[in-house]
């Protein structure tokens, strides 16, 4: 079978066809206008190449010289002209004819107040007549001619073309020149075009809706970023469905077709962490991956961060949700190189994390490669001459963190911040939990020339305003004071204390130590009195959370007390009568219980219905609870098959009787584990 496929049109849908099959069995013989068109093809054996315009006549001759099987119409979308003639000589040469479509865009981006449609450049001018300001075209020359009807337009218009001599003749011979003429050759992106909608001071621009390929989408953004009116002139006419194709159909066709596989080089994904801020800080891979790459993806503020000079000539697409990037690039198939850009370093607390599972839910196939960047802590701690070691990092960017459990632990704490009053929040924190040597270091703006870092005390942290973005390092220059891992150092003294009864030390160390806590244990403290315990555990799971449960609005009020006194952020207090009151409560890992008012069996069993492997220590004075120890241990063995612990402790203290001291005894203790 004869496989030689003529293609016309030097558009981006014609180069990507033929790097599919260049240096493949298939025989391409490729219809450009100009030199430029042919340039950008790439080069093959299997390659050739006709320069020149060519009408209905031309075109048949060459499919009948060249025994063409297939032809394919990769022109513009409004070459209508071209179009119908490419039509006509298939029908003539009897020659199977193929459509490629370009996706539109407009219903997506274009709709606003300041938009407008038409279907022709005829309507276009209309509509501009008598609209006031001055009018960039970028519609292309082959219909400028069209422009001289609007009134003053050698005044009002500026067109910007293709740099080719005769273009530019034929735009002198209509009156457009100096400066009503940018001669430059696309893609145009974004700043570009902002840049030149605001140099020639335009109210309006004309387009064509060119989809993607013909940055259809950067024009748009520009307008929306000036304030500058849209006149957008839609397509023709929609393609005949009977001979129009996406891109991907056209190349499933010609491989059933032909048996010939295209190449299945796979799109390249960076995930490119683009620095701090200063174009200066960007590596040289990331510089190299962003200058490689078709399309830049990012928030306004990281796509900022690139050199004008390295991303200038790119599509830009903004946006920093996981879902939408990987939406827009399963639409999008004509990017094979795309760099998303995100700031920092794309492994500290970044926008990257997961997004390769997104990619991959693509239509199309991506490879991926990471790309680090320079964070903005370790450019602050760098500036501030901190080795990295002695901190902890944290990330207040759309997430919180327990500023007063991680300095209690550790002496710098590193954290980003994600609002303005962020640093005053978490320094109340800290003040309202006794931390009083406490310095504070803030980093604005950090490698900008408006860069400010700055110390700032516990009294005016408290009120503190920062720039939204900043990093603000936390020294406890107390720690020693402040460190208490186990809870078991806290003696009954330290407590607030009231009427309500309370756990003693001795009694409160054994029964800690019996839960075997683990630092992200969700536990119940039944009965907590006025939080003695409660206090000893929050401390012993750090990154967990401590429900206080107690019926006594006294003893609410003084395990709040004690909470704060002792820093024990992660406790919860939940006023009322267990079980009920645990209904809404999380699943348990752990369970102290301390006082359950007469309804013990009826609290383990509520626990046990919410987490059968939930450990549980309770703590037994009165011979009442005592006495139920036996049916308990029963009831327990057969539900989870477990074996019940009782020890019994004794606790006497010594005490001074004139020159002497005695050893005055506690009351016992019964320890039951299960």
């Amino acid at each position: 079978m004869q496989k030689c496929i003529l293609v016309f049109g030097g558009t981006t849908e014609a180069r990507r066809l033929v790097e599919a099959f260049v240096d493949t069995e298939l025989k391409l013989h490729i219809c450009v206008a100009t030199d430029y068109g042919a340039s950008v093809l790439p080069k093959g054996d299997n390659v050739r190449l006709h320069v020149g315009r060519l009408d209905e006549e031309g075109m048949e001759s060459l499919m009948s010289r060249l025994g063409v099987s297939l032809c394919i119409d990769a022109t513009h979308p409004y070459a209508v002209e071209v179009t119908e003639n490419i039509m006509q000589a298939c029908h003539g040469c009897k020659v199977e004819y193929k459509r490629i479509i370009r996706e539109s865009e407009a219903d997506e981006l274009s709709v606003g107040d300041n938009t407008v449609f038409v279907d022709s450049v005829e309507e276009a001018v209309h509509f501009l007549q008598d609209k006031p300001g001055k009018i960039f075209i970028a519609t292309g020359s082959k219909e400028l001619e069209k422009y001289t009807e609007l009134r003053d337009y050698r005044n009002r218009c500026v067109a910007r073309v293709l740099p080719l001599p005769e273009v530019l003749r034929e735009c002198g011979e209509l009156g457009f020149c100096g400066g009503g003429v940018i001669a430059m050759q696309g893609p145009f992106d974004e700043e570009l075009n902002t840049a030149m909608l605001r140099q020639s001071e335009a109210a309006w621009m004309v387009t064509k809706e060119s989809g993607s390929y013909g940055g259809f989408t950067a024009k748009v953004r520009a307008c929306r970023k000036t304030g500058c009116g849209l006149v957008v002139v839609g397509r023709p006419e929609k393609e005949d469905k009977k001979y129009a194709l996406s891109e991907s159909e056209l190349l499933a066709y010609l491989e059933e077709r032909y048996g010939c596989k295209p190449h299945s080089e796979k799109k390249l994904v960076s995930l490119v962490g683009v620095g701090p801020g200063a174009g200066g800080l960007l590596t040289a891979e990331a510089e190299t991956a962003i200058k490689n790459a078709q399309l830049l993806i990012g928030a306004d503020r990281v796509l900022d961060i690139v050199p004008v000079d390295i991303r200038s000539g790119k599509m830009l697409y903004s946006s920093y949700k996981k879902e939408d990037i990987a939406k827009y690039l399963a639409e999008h198939h004509e990017y094979d190189r795309v760099a998303v850009l995100y700031s920092g370093d794309i492994g500290f607390f970044s926008g990257a994390r997961d997004m390769e599972k997104y990619i991959g839910a693509c239509k199309e196939s991506y490879e991926i490669e990471r790309i680090p960047g320079i964070s903005s802590v370790q450019y602050f701690l760098d500036k501030l001459g901190i080795d990295w070691s002695d901190v902890v990092f944290k990330s207040a960017h759309g997430r919180s963190f327990d500023i007063v459990r991680e300095l209690r632990r550790h002496r710098y704490v590193c954290a980003l911040v994600g609002d303005a009053g962020d640093v005053a929040q978490y320094s109340n924190a800290l003040f309202t939990a006794g931390f009083e040597r406490v310095r504070i270091t803030v980093g604005e703006r950090l490698s900008y020339p408006d860069e400010k870092i700055f110390t700032v005390d516990m009294d005016k942290a408290k009120s503190c305003v920062t720039d939204r973005l900043s990093v603000v390092l936390y020294e406890n220059e107390q720690l020693e004071a402040c460190v208490c891992p186990s809870g078991a150092e806290l003696s009954d003294g330290s407590f607030v204390r009231g009427a309500v009864p309370m756990t003693k030390q001795e009694i409160r160390t054994l029964s800690v130590a019996k839960l075997g806590l683990t630092e992200d244990a969700v536990v119940y403290d039944v009965g907590a009195g006025t939080g003695s315990v409660s206090v000893a555990l929050a401390k012993q799971c750090p990154y967990g959370r401590v429900y206080a449960i107690e019926k006594n609005p006294e003893g609410i009020g003084l395990i709040e007390e004690n909470a704060r006194k002792h820093g024990a952020s992660n406790i919860v207090t939940v006023p009322g009568q267990a079980p009920e009151c645990m209904e809404a409560l999380p699943a348990p890992t752990h369970v102290f219980i301390g006082g359950s008012s007469k309804r013990l069996m009826d609290i383990v069993d509520a626990v046990l219905d919410k987490n059968i492997s939930a450990k549980i220590v309770i703590n037994s004075v009165t011979l009442e609870t005592t006495a139920l120890m036996g049916e308990l241990g029963e009831r327990v063995r057969i539900r989870t098959g477990r074996e019940a612990d009782i020890v019994q402790v004794s606790v006497a203290r010594g005490k001074r009787l004139g020159g002497y001291h005695i050893m005055e005894a506690e009351n016992p203790v019964y320890i039951i584990s299960i």
